[in-house]
């Protein structure tokens, strides 16, 4: 950290490989590093006298992560509040369908509705077994899924349904608002539409707009009711386009003043929860604590996080306890854990410079000596 240059090449990552180095060099007096535990035990055993300090953007990386499942668990029920005049919704229905619509085949209809009643059961399964005192890890080696999913599944309120969403804008967008208004006057011809869209400087072909149209004779259609059984799986389709549980973590995340008047919008929007609501109160906090680094306020924040009603951030809490010296440490100095992050950049590069014939004495070479 002060020559801001490597010193040294480790062959793996475990906490012995860590520990042996160290007691080799006993000088070490502040160690820089991530929230990993085998990273912890290493120092803690073999610089005992060092001072530990973990990365700031990781802590907020690890608040991210634990936001997200967060709203997984609750996301059917955020997508279920009242929709104020003051949230903006995304795009009006005739957007979307130029680009968000698919005309599915019923093949494809039937393959969408046998994919959903199978992830049901993996859901209900995993809700028993968990209910039943076994373990994420355990749930997952006994049906073979993978762990974030079964845990997604497990602190769910009810299945979460998947949100089709918008891909992007298209090349038609611009001229959405005139093929509504032509298709209201009567006119169901492509090709006519099409001459007129190529006046106004439309560039596209003319099956983009034979595609939006059938989509909106089919919008018009009757539909049986095993066709809207089919394309709606989901009981509930909001007319507010909430974002992904990402997206939503992402945003609580930001400060304050970076954030737009929509993205405004959408957290007041889901802060309508009361238990988002304390759980965005605290993110917003910490989020101001690591940047401004006011260690001072770090104790006051662990006793607010252990009454929050979301069990996850209380257990975020607990393991910044653990690592309270670390943590703190983070807090009340300047040092951070950006430095090995560009080394690390810088160590890719050179492996694929070489095209995997980078073995450990080479690549040592490379890395520490510069030419």
């Amino acid at each position: 950290m002060d020559r801001h240059q490597p010193v040294d090449l480790l062959e793996g990552r475990t906490a012995e490989g860590l520990r042996d180095w160290l007691k080799v060099h006993p000088s070490v007096e502040v160690i820089t590093r991530d929230r990993s535990g085998e990273y912890s035990r290493g120092a803690r055993e073999g610089a005992p006298q060092a001072q530990q300090v973990a990365d700031r953007w990781h802590l907020l990386q690890n608040l991210e992560q634990v936001l997200e499942r967060i709203l997984a668990v609750c996301y059917q029920r955020l997508r279920k509040l009242p929709v104020s005049q003051a949230v903006p919704t995304t795009q009006s229905t005739t957007e979307r369908l130029a680009y968000v619509m698919r005309d599915y085949s019923k093949n494809e209809l039937e393959a969408r509705l046998a994919g959903r009643e199978k992830r049901v059961g993996y859901f209900n399964t995993v809700q028993q077994l968990h209910q039943a005192g076994m373990s994420i890890s355990t749930i997952s080696r006994k049906l073979a899924m993978n762990r974030s999913t079964v845990r997604r599944y497990a602190y769910a309120e009810s299945f979460p349904e998947r949100v089709q969403r918008p891909t992007g804008r298209s090349m038609l967008t611009p001229y959405l608002a005139y093929l509504e208004n032509r298709y209201q006057q009567g006119c169901r011809n492509a090709q006519q539409l099409w001459r007129e869209l190529g006046q106004q400087g439309y560039p596209g072909a003319h099956n983009q707009i034979a595609k939006w149209l059938s989509r909106r004779r089919n919008e018009d259609a009757p539909m049986t009711q095993k066709q809207a059984v089919t394309n709606s799986p989901a009981p509930h389709q909001p007319s507010f386009d909430l974002p992904t549980t990402q997206q939503l973590a992402w945003l609580m995340v930001r400060p304050v003043s970076l954030l737009e008047e929509a993205d405004r919008q959408i957290l007041s929007y889901v802060c309508q929860d009361s238990i988002i609501d304390q759980v965005y109160g605290l993110v917003r906090d910490f989020g101001a604590m690591i940047r401004t680094r006011q260690a001072e306020l770090l104790d006051d924040w662990l006793v607010r996080c252990q009454i929050c009603p979301a069990v996850l951030l209380q257990q975020f809490g607990v393991r910044l306890q653990q690592d309270y010296a670390a943590v703190r440490a983070a807090l009340a100095t300047p040092w951070s854990n950006g430095q090995t992050k560009g080394q690390v950049t810088r160590l890719k590069l050179i492996k694929r410079q070489m095209y995997g014939r980078a073995k450990l004495d080479l690549l040592r070479q490379r890395v520490i000596y510069r030419c």
